[in-house]
């Protein structure tokens, strides 16, 4: 890929942000190493490992790689055999320990997860070589006494001889003859020896070895006669010491170097997994979804956002390549050209990279075998090239190199000279890339290069919306429209005094001025035709919406009329039964004791059987028949509770004779038979609403039944941007009845989770709050129970 297509267009940038959502130095190294890959194949399947780890972070939480270290120049010294510092093996341990806990976590995922659940299946299980780390070392890095018996045993005799040594030299100190020859009756050590402090002019009073002076000279560091065999013994089990911690390291390191090859291993595949989930990070952050990719040299961009401006991008639509192979865009100055020629290039970049886009679903973008752009101001001093000059070697140097399967930006395509000359360029370098069948998207100002688009079919116009209202940008893409300079109302809005404006008009007057008018009037008619298109679409949604649900209804309804149906069967058996029985005791009384009060009893039984069998058969029917009788009587207008939609309606037509009635119910017509209506009744009163008065509290309670999901996701938004959404959800939730929702916040630095609980506990709505269970989103979910 190009190495200046990718600066100009900030790609690195990209690999920074990436860079900075991984969790130690070899991951890192990975994300600033990732190149767009011009491989179909390998671009899907890195989007599909974006997507999985994207998954991953979104419905079970994040993945601990906490300890992961750079340990590979450990590793290099350990095969040179040298033995490390004790802050490396410390190191060391942590990260063998933390692979481990990574590799053991990833194979027990679901197969939901192959790519993490293969990458864990790789990674060796280290934990005893942590624990031979651990059993040498102590946390301050301190070979403990336990690494050896022999160890523990020199250590206990080294121990002993100081204490020794100690004991002597206190009893020399205590000496009234000596004390008069010492500088300070305390044990200093010098060079490993224990020494006492002696005055310069008594030194031939204490006999014994110097070992140093003070700085003034006036003292001697003495070790006396007495205690210089002890010195000697103790000095002796020191190097004893340190022989036996070299053979210690060297058997450690034999282990370690034993299995260095599955270390390095295990390192590299836990390098990838955090690269991998730092991709997902990144997608959750920017709120990403996954682009479709294909080979024709297609991109389509919806909603798409710059991910480098963050909040204050405006997201755009735009496509190129689908029945035109090349985009001219044109409108004002500051009224986003430029940056939606970087959002295209980017975007391509980073999808051909594996990386998920800011732009929403059913955004497509081609793999190209190179993308190439002209953005900017190509003036150099140094090499004495004006801006022309600057841009025509650029787009030299580009023509030299693209292909049928190119992607080639051009900002102020032919600018910077003439300009009847450089729009004759520009008509010239489109045929040029049209001849070479590449994708391409142009900026430019030239009107002849917008007649040019016009009358070519391979070229498509568009425009950057300007609102003529408020004299400023939208920084919207209205496809298949030219745009015009708007050069005077910018002028206007960046505050130029008047009289130059109208001095400018005038001076216009005469001039090709037709074109621009015409273009601004199809400009407004297409934002009326957009924003009554929209309508209608959220109308569509909405009875889609509201027939889906009454079919999910339908077959509730159904299926507990299967329900009440089985049960009120196998009551009437029980009731039977019991009446079988009833009827067979009052017979077998009568039979046996054959007496009047036994004819008696048997009468009344077979007359309570028959009221029981007589009012089991009539109850449900004289309901039915109640509510059809009701029904009836309701008249075109009426407002109805419908049972099985749980909403209210309004009748437009009745039919006594099918005993139904067809009911508006927001944007869907239904037929519903009568004994599934009754009369609708005010939410908070109680009351009946009287004919063609309608409850606006059913009808929002319904709707929001239909579209409020159960979960709210504020990942990555502010703290007013998110208590804005959830502020209002929260009331939405209440009016849908839910008891419970749930709250998607993320983890990070726990700043936006904070405060969002601190208001929450002040919710008026909330009852009270809780965090999710570890493997349902743990600290970055919160559940909010809802005052019912």
């Amino acid at each position: 890929m190009n190495q200046k297509t990718l600066e100009r267009l900030e790609y690195p940038r990209i690999l920074e942000l990436l860079a900075e959502r991984t969790s130690f130095a070899v991951s890192k190294e990975l994300a600033l190493q990732l190149e767009p890959s011009v491989d179909i194949d390998q671009v899907e399947l890195a989007l599909r490992e974006t997507t999985e780890a994207r998954n991953l972070l979104d419905k079970v939480g994040e993945v601990n790689t906490g300890g992961l270290r750079d340990i590979r120049t450990s590793l290099d010294q350990i095969k040179l055999g040298r033995t490390l510092e004790p802050t490396e093996y410390l190191e060391m341990r942590d990260c063998l320990q933390a692979m481990t806990r990574l590799g053991r976590y990833l194979r027990q995922l679901p197969a939901d997860y192959p790519t993490f659940v293969n990458l864990g299946a790789g990674m060796s299980d280290l934990q005893s070589l942590a624990d031979q780390i651990t059993k040498i070392f102590d946390e301050a890095g301190e070979v403990k006494d336990s690494a050896s018996p022999k160890l523990r045993s020199i250590r206990t005799q080294i121990k002993t001889a100081r204490q020794r040594i100690r004991d002597k030299l206190a009893a020399l100190i205590g000496s009234p003859e000596l004390q008069k020859h010492l500088q300070d009756t305390v044990i200093a050590v010098r060079g490993d020896r224990y020494v006492i402090p002696v005055k310069s002019e008594s030194k031939s009073a204490v006999p014994g070895v110097i070992h140093d002076r003070s700085a003034s000279g006036a003292t001697i560091f003495v070790e006396p006669l007495a205690v210089v065999e002890i010195n000697n013994a103790l000095r002796e089990l020191q190097l004893a010491e340190t022989e036996e911690i070299a053979r210690i390291l060297r058997e450690l390191n034999d282990k370690l170097l034993a299995r260095l090859a599955e270390i390095r291993q295990t390192l590299f595949r836990a390098a990838e997994i955090d690269f991998l989930l730092a991709k997902g990070r990144l997608s959750q952050d920017l709120r990403c979804s996954c682009p479709q990719v294909n080979r024709k040299g297609m991109v389509t961009l919806r909603q798409a956002r710059h991910p480098l401006l963050r909040e204050a991008a405006i997201p755009i639509d735009i496509q190129v390549g689908d029945g035109f192979r090349l985009l001219v865009i044109t409108g004002p100055n500051t009224g986003g050209k430029t940056v939606t020629l970087k959002t295209v290039g980017l975007l391509t970049l980073m999808a051909q990279a594996g990386l998920h886009l800011p732009a929403a679903e059913g955004t497509e973008v081609s793999v190209f075998s190179g993308v190439y752009c002209d953005i900017g101001d190509e003036q150099s001093i140094e090499q004495n090239l004006s801006t022309f000059s600057g841009h025509i070697s650029n787009i030299s140097a580009i023509l030299r190199e693209v292909n049928a399967n190119s992607l080639v930006l051009l900002d102020e395509l032919g600018a910077g000279t003439d300009p009847q000359e450089g729009a004759a360029l520009a008509i010239a370098i489109l045929d040029y890339l049209l001849e070479l069948k590449c994708t391409g998207v142009v900026t430019t100002h030239y009107s002849e290069l917008k007649t040019y688009a016009h009358a070519n079919p391979l070229i498509e116009n568009a425009s950057m919306e300007f609102d003529a209202t408020t004299l400023s940008p939208t920084f919207r893409v209205i496809l298949g429209l030219p745009g015009k300079s708007n050069a005077l109302e910018i002028a206007t809005r960046l505050g130029l005094p008047k009289q130059i404006i109208e001095r400018a008009r005038q001076a216009r007057v005469g001039l090709s001025t037709e074109l621009d008018e015409v273009l601004g009037e199809i400009g407004e008619e297409l934002k009326l035709a957009r924003r009554a298109r929209e309508e209608a679409e959220a109308a569509r949604r909405e009875a889609e919406q509201l027939r889906r649900r009454y079919e999910q209804l339908s077959e509730e309804l159904e299926t507990k009329r299967a329900e009440i149906l089985a049960e009120a069967r196998r009551e009437a058996k029980q009731l039977l039964d019991r009446s079988r029985a009833s009827l067979e005791e009052a017979v077998r009384l009568v039979k046996e004791e054959k007496t009047a009060e036994a004819i008696k009893a048997g009468r009344r039984t077979l007359e309570e059987v028959t009221r029981k069998l007589k009012l089991s058969q009539e109850l449900r029917p004289e309901r039915d028949l109640a509510r059809e009788a009701q029904a009836a009587e309701f008249a075109v207008g009426d407002k109805v509770y419908i049972r099985s939609l749980r909403g209210v309606g309004t009748i437009l037509e009745t039919n006594p004779a099918k005993k139904e009635a067809l009911v508006q119910a927001g944007q869907l017509k239904v037929t519903v038979p009568f004994k599934d209506l009754s009369e609708a009744q005010d939410d908070q009163t109680g009351e009946v609403i009287s004919r063609g008065q309608s409850s606006s509290i059913n009808r929002v309670i319904t709707e929001k039944r239909l579209h409020v999901p159960s979960e709210l996701m504020v990942r990555g938004m502010t703290v007013e941007e998110a208590w804005a959404e959830l502020d209002k959800y929260l009331d939405d939730a209440l009016l849908a009845g839910y008891e419970s929702v749930r709250l998607i916040h993320g983890k990070g630095e726990g700043i936006l989770r904070s405060a969002l609980r601190q208001r929450l506990a002040e919710h008026a709505a909330v009852k009270r709050f809780e965090e999710a269970a570890y493997n349902q989103g743990g600290s970055g979910v919160t559940v909010i129970y809802l005052r019912q």
